[in-house]
């Protein structure tokens, strides 16, 4: 008589898809029918039709519970991309300070939940440790490549020069519309100088991965290399020694992690900026007027000033004399 060891996982576990879970149930009661057909009956010839068929149950297991993995693995991988795309395309558009930060807890708490409860539904199937960990790198892998692939598509150059210029647009419409470009002590050289800082702030920070928290050199770099020296005229070459010394000129970052990823090289990012600032000019050569009306408004109120401290300095003087 032949015999059949079935292997049934736990369903409830293993979180599988409705489909799934019918189709198994469907051939577990189909083989333990066989089974206890066989048993009930107990003669040589089932023995041998079966034996001739080339059934082999337990083969039939291993590709049903390799069928049914895939599913698990699937709806975990699935789960990721939820979890982590969307949020990562939104810091990274926000570019903040803090925005590697950010993505790393995102990264790293969804990806830890998906693995815990991958565990959970794995314990069901029996499988070798070896096994789970092979599945447990694959879910962090597909991660990984999931965030890079993210990352990369927000460093698209087009997409950064128009975060960049969005940025410093930002800071004009605030200083304009807050009006406190009317205040005396207003430095609109300092307004110019902060829009372009946060802007290549989003271009460091787009730069390269960081999947780690070791810090880099790369803003320094670039604003030491960029903002103190900006360039407006064209025709204004560097001289063969800066062109050495240049950060800038080379095709990878000095100093960053090697768990950093690079999205933007150094050369890339200068040729960006330079866009940039093309771009930028018209809302800079706005500013030349501003400049011109508070400058004529700093000197009416300074002349205000006189005339009134001139007025009460005059009506002290009659007031003394009245008394005397």
């Amino acid at each position: 008589m032949l015999l059949l060891f079935i292997f049934v996982p736990n369903l409830a576990c293993a979180s599988l898809t409705k489909d799934v879970k019918l189709l198994f149930l469907t051939v577990n009661r189909f083989l333990k029918a066989i089974v206890i057909g066989l048993v009930m009956k107990g003669n040589s010839a089932n023995d041998a039709a079966i034996q001739q068929s080339g059934w082999n149950a337990d083969k039939f297991r291993k590709r049903l519970i390799c069928n049914m993995l895939s599913e698990v693995m699937a709806k975990y991988e699935k789960q990721i991309t939820h979890a982590i795309a969307n949020t990562v395309e939104s810091l990274l558009e926000a570019s903040e300070r803090n925005t590697w930060a950010s993505v790393r807890d995102v990264f790293e708490c969804n990806t830890e939940k998906a693995i815990s409860e991958f565990s959970d539904a794995a314990a069901s199937f029996d499988l070798r440790s070896s096994e789970i960990n092979t599945k447990f790198q694959h879910l962090r892998e597909f991660a990984r490549n999931l965030l890079e692939m993210k990352a990369r598509e927000e460093a698209d150059a087009g997409r950064v020069l128009k975060r960049m210029m969005d940025r410093s647009k930002q800071v004009f419409d605030n200083y304009e519309n807050s009006m406190s470009w009317y205040k005396s002590e207003t430095n609109l050289d300092e307004i110019e100088r902060k829009a372009l800082s946060k802007s290549l702030r989003i271009l460091s920070i787009m730069a390269a991965i960081r999947y780690d928290e070791m810090p880099d050199q790369i803003e320094n770099v670039l604003y030491s290399s960029l903002m103190d020296r900006i360039v407006l005229n064209p025709s204004l070459q560097k001289t063969p020694m800066e062109a050495v010394l240049d950060p800038l000129a080379l095709d990878t970052w000095e100093e960053v992690s090697q768990n950093s990823t690079t999205l933007l090289k150094p050369e890339d990012c200068e040729s960006l900026w330079m866009m940039f600032i093309e771009e930028i000019k018209p809302m800079v050569t706005m500013l030349n007027p501003v400049r011109m009306l508070v400058g004529k408004l700093k000197a009416m109120w300074q002349w205000g000033r006189g005339r009134q401290w001139g007025w009460q300095r005059q009506q002290r003087r009659q007031w003394w004399q009245g008394q005397l």
